[in-house]
């Protein structure tokens, strides 16, 4: 009967040890405080500052059938507040869906009051570690928060109830009809009437391999009588001759032009940071554009170069840029070769 005890009592000494050293944080988990994925996380509001939030990201995808792919991200860029939407569609065939399937996107700034509505959304939501099955092939909707002292890796955010989760998507969808879709022309929700910069001219060179002497420029500008055209100088090596190609613009181009140049805001990304890539034997991109801004009357000049730090948002603002640069080259007027 003794023994039965000591036995009983060593058992029970056995599982609290193992009970307590089960409630302590482990592994990759956070260890201040019970979340809402019932270990260990940190709580938006409280553990995270709003201060420190960064970029905040919603990603829904379907890669079967009818695929789809809808984003929606709120970030920060020298100190002022953004929103961005993307859908990407495939109707009647399957994912995923790319770029090229892009059918609506857009950017704004936020005031103070659309920020704080985006920050009293998910307050009280908690962050844990990123894992390998974070996106572990359901549809989603999957949600990261980037924040100073995440060490890339706790940023696998959950909604503090159903309630404000259905709030935020909400909240999105309002935003998006707000920004309206760079794809219509309607850049950042801008029309006409809110244009505040008239294009002087763009200096554009695409990225290319030149070690056989290829060579390619662009500039957007008015010629002697006054029309608007794209020069376009194209050389294929060190033997072939350089073809100048005039292609000719409509005021509709120019205005949409200068619809996305506004809203995209580009004069906030040149002086992002250098990056440590370099290619030899390659030509780097980069434009220059420039534009009047008709609320001050100076005259801007905008540069972004290849070899720089910029975010994935900034990529996707260039990457249109060179879309719908690209796309106005339609209407050939002239033709010619320099030897």
């Amino acid at each position: 009967m003794h023994n039965l005890f000591r036995k009983m009592v060593f058992l029970s000494l056995v599982l609290a040890a193992l009970l307590i050293g089960g409630c302590e944080g482990g592994g990759d988990e956070v260890n201040i405080g019970r979340g809402l994925f019932g270990g260990n996380a940190k709580i938006v509001g409280k553990q995270i500052a709003f201060d420190d939030i960064s970029e905040f990201y919603y990603t829904v995808e379907n890669i079967n059938y009818d695929a789809f792919y809808q984003r929606y991200m709120f970030y920060v860029s020298n100190g002022r507040y953004y929103f961005f939407h993307e859908t990407r569609e495939r109707k009647n065939d399957y994912g995923p869906a790319t770029e090229e399937d892009a059918t609506a996107k857009g950017t704004m700034e936020l005031d103070d009051d659309r920020w704080e509505k985006f920050c009293d959304l998910i307050e009280g939501g908690s962050v844990k570690a990123r894992s390998d099955n974070a996106e572990s092939g359901d549809r989603g909707p999957w949600y990261f928060l980037y924040w100073k002292g995440d060490k890339d890796k706790y940023q696998v955010y959950k909604f503090a109830s159903a309630a404000e989760e259905s709030g935020f998507e909400k909240y999105c969808e309002e935003l998006a009809k707000e920004a309206g879709n760079e794809l219509d022309g309607a850049a950042g929700g801008l029309s006409e009437e809110d244009l505040s910069i008239e294009l002087m001219s763009i200096d554009y060179h695409p990225g290319y391999g030149d070690m056989n002497g290829e060579s390619h420029y662009n500039s957007l500008m008015k010629d002697a009588s006054g029309q608007w055209i794209i020069e376009s100088s194209d050389c294929e090596d060190h033997s072939s001759p350089m073809v100048i190609t005039d292609y000719g613009l409509t005021e509709e181009d120019i205005t949409g032009l200068e619809l996305f140049i506004q809203s995209a805001e580009f004069d906030t990304m040149q002086n992002r940071p250098d990056s440590d890539l370099f290619i030899t034997d390659y030509s780097s991109w980069s434009f220059t554009i420039n534009y009047k801004d008709l609320n001050t009357g100076d005259v801007i000049s905008v540069r972004l170069e290849e070899y720089k730090e910029y975010t994935d948002e900034d990529y996707a603002l260039i990457k249109e840029f060179f879309k719908r640069f690209n796309g106005l080259k339609n209407n050939v007027i002239s033709q010619y070769e320099e030897q």
